[in-house]
């Protein structure tokens, strides 16, 4: 089981200090769908900034900078490999690719209204 959570900021108004309280207390509110690993993803100046431990959300360490419009996050329970292998845990750098031939296969089969 896993549980997905995130903001975004639109206009820009949060600080650093606001977004990472709101994903904090995000990530604790998803521990019920698993404890063994959390990671939040964002992208900056910098570009994409991933940060995951095989830890409970309420053990984590969140720093989100003011730069940061749009995080994500994840919590995991282990179901297949195990946690504290950290490739095994989320969020993880994906192909666009297989994305978009995921979503083309999607809008295919579905009818149009």
């Amino acid at each position: 089981m896993c549980c997905l959570f995130g903001l975004i900021d639109y206009r820009g108004t949060l600080t650093a200090k606001q977004k990472t309280r709101l994903i904090r207390e995000l990530s604790i509110a998803a521990e019920v769908r698993g404890t063994d690993a959390t990671g939040i993803a964002y992208n900056t100046e910098h570009g994409l900034q991933i940060y995951k431990r095989p830890l409970p959300a309420h053990r984590m360490r969140l720093n989100i900078p003011s730069s940061a419009k749009v995080i994500m996050g994840h919590t995991r329970m282990a179901t297949q490999g195990r946690a504290k292998k950290n490739e095994n845990n989320h969020p993880f750098r994906g192909s666009i690719e297989d994305c978009q031939l995921q979503k083309s296969r999607l809008t295919a089969t579905l009818p149009c209204s």
